[in-house]
């Protein structure tokens, strides 16, 4: 039996009923039709449709995409467009639809990224291609799986996420990416979730993240306290709550810096540092302060 046979033998046992059909995984779907249906406004959400039997035509202005059996659309936008099915009851047009997660084709991005793999055409928000084998074998262990409740907990999501990162390293890569541009915060998601996977090994418990929150307070304290809080450190510029938020990361940043290039200090260096260092400093400075009040250039310490 072929591949193909096999797919459209799986996908009528899971979708024995005409139209839309949720399967046990979350964010795929079944497509049945045993009839033709004419030219329709419908609205997909960012999708992966993979065309088993039969045949369908998407219309998106003057853009016609028609996708036949073996071929895939990647709909990289929500965009409401027109489409038109046909089908028979002797032969129904069998479809799966494959939901976007943004999140994990983010993390999947910056993988290719960071080892320099970008392919795919230049970027569309709708693209219809002819399925390689790779990409056919995948679909084919999807439908497999969906057959099996727990099959599809245990293997199905990282199923999906082979198909993702076949289809991004495909003709039609640059159509995800094109989902990403206008998702930016999923991107973030994505970077978080790298981040965590890098460091999973390293450690990471209460007291290294109460560290940096002291860190945070610490710079704000400091920052309302010796440098002027929201004040603006010139005349000429308004004052402006981004001032705090500039001077509390220009005091993070401090932090950092020192961290990384010098040894942690001892408790009685930094009493030392304290009182001999910084508390001199303060006392000189309120002392330049206050007489530069009493000058001309006074406006400029206000």
């Amino acid at each position: 039996m072929s591949r193909q046979q096999s797919m459209i033998d799986l996908l009528l046992k899971l979708a024995p009923n005409e139209g839309y059909t949720l399967s046990i995984l979350n964010g795929v779907k079944l497509m049945r039709a045993n009839r033709y249906m004419p030219r329709m406004p419908v609205l997909y959400e960012p999708s992966i449709v993979v065309v088993l039997q039969g045949k369908k035509i998407g219309y998106l202005g003057d853009q016609v995409f028609q996708y036949d059996p073996q071929q895939f659309l990647v709909l990289s936008l929500p965009l409401p467009f027109e489409s038109e099915t046909f089908g028979a009851a002797e032969e129904p047009m069998l479809a799966i639809s494959i939901r976007i997660d943004l999140a994990v084709v983010a993390e999947l991005v910056l993988s290719l990224d960071a080892n320099n793999s970008q392919s795919g055409l230049p970027q569309l928000s709708m693209v219809s291609t002819a399925m390689d084998d790779q990409l056919s074998d995948a679909v084919l262990r999807l439908l497999q799986v969906l057959t099996s409740r727990q099959e599809s907990e245990i293997l199905g999501t990282s199923i999906m996420r082979e198909i993702y990162y076949r289809v991004l390293t495909g003709q039609q890569g640059s159509a995800i990416r094109e989902a990403l541009t206008h998702q930016s915060h999923f991107s973030k998601i994505g970077k978080a979730l790298k981040r965590i996977h890098t460091d999973f090994a390293s450690e990471l418990d209460v007291s290294i993240l109460a560290e940096y929150a002291n860190m945070i307070l610490v710079s704000m304290l400091a920052a309302l306290m010796f440098l002027g809080g929201w004040l603006s450190p010139v005349s000429f510029i308004p004052d402006s709550f981004l001032w705090l938020l500039a001077k509390v990361g220009f005091l993070l940043f401090l932090f950092l810096w020192f961290r990384a290039t010098f040894p942690r200090y001892r408790y009685d260096q930094i009493m030392r540092l304290g009182w001999k260092v910084f508390i001199p400093i303060t006392i000189v400075w309120i002392v330049f302060v206050g007489g530069m009040m009493q000058t001309p250039w006074a406006h400029l310490f206000h």
